[in-house]
């Protein structure tokens, strides 16, 4: 019994920072290029490029019509879709604006009452290329359209031609951007920036051997971006980005590396499947309406250049990628609502209002009583008896300790009776410490700051109910 406790604590966080998507993302700037990289982590691979048209009338999906953004495409674009089209991860604009997307799970975005328009938040990456060529346009226009949030805590970062970058952050309710001289490192991985950089300045001595953790994987990739030779030439650069990506996996879930060259309109990329780097260069397309939508699989065997591979994209193809990716999620849909949702991805002009999010709860979850430092909660929450027995979450988060407390909110989970638990990794070591191989060195606890005989209550004592449009559940941490 005593082992099966070591072992189950130990899956802590293994599960937990499952669940919470981890990814990385830099600038490199020379004399002769300007590259972003970005490392996409997750647990499914599939997905596909994306050439985004432009003329395109769209309005928001899932939310009231009264408040759903709308525009019109001004630029053409160049997208990684693994959520279906229009809901990219990142991608890059004709006029050499790049967004890409990183989990935030301290994100608290504005309310959307706020704004008199909203847009989902993986939908945000495309509002802005489509609209905007520079960082400067995006800050300038940041207030206008809110997030409406559908499920996940995230940040972006962004870079222009002109060698301009950003982070886009949305902490305690408030947006945050991180720009010039409040953005002297420009990379970010899965904490908040100014948290980063201060454990960088103040705390940091590179741990090889942790390389999962979001403030190691920062601090790694300050260290190997400040060292790169701005004389090298373009293709010397290319491998440099592919080199340092390299360098700050997270073993066994990157799944795309990706660079940017903003200045020769190229972009490169890397699937983990087969490790074969392929690119594409933006002059190869064609962005006018009248252009049929063409698509290219991110994990093809392919290599080099692949412009000429791209093939006309179908409803049955963004269908078939939509519901290989949410099943990985365990997100389901109601009646007709995954339909109407890969209809719209092809018409995104048409509105589809959706009951997706009819019969859901914003949950937040406190833990009070942790000593402030550079530890991390994970934080996971189950959604049946079987899970919670095995500590494998329906959503999982990794939360800096701020305050002493950790704060998460989850976005729109179905009413109905879950269970949470903690693991406060107080080290960093990302695993639960042991003393004498069983008992737990670090705090653990449960919902209803439930007790079992060892260690893990009853899903009975630490279930609790979603019933409501908002509730907070509040857990004190347990030093022993």
């Amino acid at each position: 019994m005593k082992k099966s406790v070591a072992i189950l604590l130990s899956l802590f966080s293994f599960y937990f920072a499952q669940k919470a998507l981890p990814c990385t993302a830099f600038l490199l700037k020379s004399d002769n290029c300007i590259l972003v990289g970005n490392n996409y982590d997750w647990i499914s691979k599939e997905g596909c490029l994306l050439i985004n048209k432009r003329n395109i009338f769209k309005i928001a999906i899932g939310i009231d019509s009264s408040r759903a953004a709308s525009w019109v495409s001004k630029y053409g674009s160049i997208t990684f879709n693994q959520y279906g089209k229009e809901f990219p991860q990142g991608g890059m604009n004709e006029k050499g604006l790049v967004v890409v997307t990183l989990v935030l799970s301290e994100s608290i975005y504005p309310k959307p009452g706020n704004y008199s328009k909203n847009i989902d938040e993986a939908q945000w990456i495309q509002y802005q290329i489509d609209n905007y060529s520079s960082i400067q346009e995006v800050i300038d226009h940041i207030d206008q359209t809110g997030i409406q949030p559908h499920a996940l805590n995230l940040h972006y970062y962004m870079a222009d031609k002109s060698g301009n970058s950003a982070v886009v952050e949305f902490i305690n309710g408030k947006v945050v951007i991180s720009n010039g001289n409040n953005f002297p490192y420009k990379v970010i991985t899965n904490n908040s920036y100014q948290w980063s950089k201060d454990y960088y300045e103040k705390a940091y001595h590179y741990k090889p051997e942790m390389p999962r953790s979001s403030l190691n994987r920062f601090s790694r990739a300050v260290e190997l971006t400040s060292e790169y030779n701005s004389a090298l030439p373009v293709e010397k650069g290319v491998e440099y980005c592919f080199s340092t990506l390299a360098d700050v996996p997270i073993k066994g879930w990157t799944v795309w590396s990706i660079v940017y060259d903003i200045t020769h309109m190229r972009v490169y990329w890397k699937p983990s499947s087969n490790k074969k780097i392929k690119f594409i260069d933006f002059s190869s397309f064609g962005y006018g309406q009248e252009t049929p939508i063409k698509s290219f699989d991110i994990n093809s065997k392919l290599e080099g250049k692949v412009d000429d591979q791209f093939a006309a994209y179908s409803y049955d193809e963004n269908r078939r990628i939509v519901l290989k990716t949410y099943k990985k999620l365990d997100i389901q849909f109601n009646g007709n609502d995954f339909d109407q949702f890969c209809l719209y991805q092809m018409e995104p002009g048409k509105y589809r209002k959706t009951d997706m999010f009819k019969s859901t709860c914003d949950l937040t979850i406190v833990i009070k009583g942790i000593d402030n430092g550079y530890g991390t909660a994970f934080i996971g929450i189950m959604n049946n008896a079987k899970n919670f027995r095995k500590l494998n979450p329906y959503r999982g988060a990794e939360v800096p300790v701020k305050n002493n407390e950790a704060r998460w909110v989850v976005y729109n989970i179905p009413r109905g009776e879950y269970a949470s638990g903690y693991f406060y990794d107080a080290n960093g070591n990302d695993k639960a410490d042991m003393i004498l191989g069983f008992i737990p060195k670090e705090p653990v606890g449960f919902s209803n700051n439930a007790r079992g005989p060892f260690i893990k209550p009853s899903f009975k004592k630490a279930k609790f109910v979603l019933k409501d449009t908002e509730q907070t559940l509040e857990m004190q941490l347990k030093k022993k």
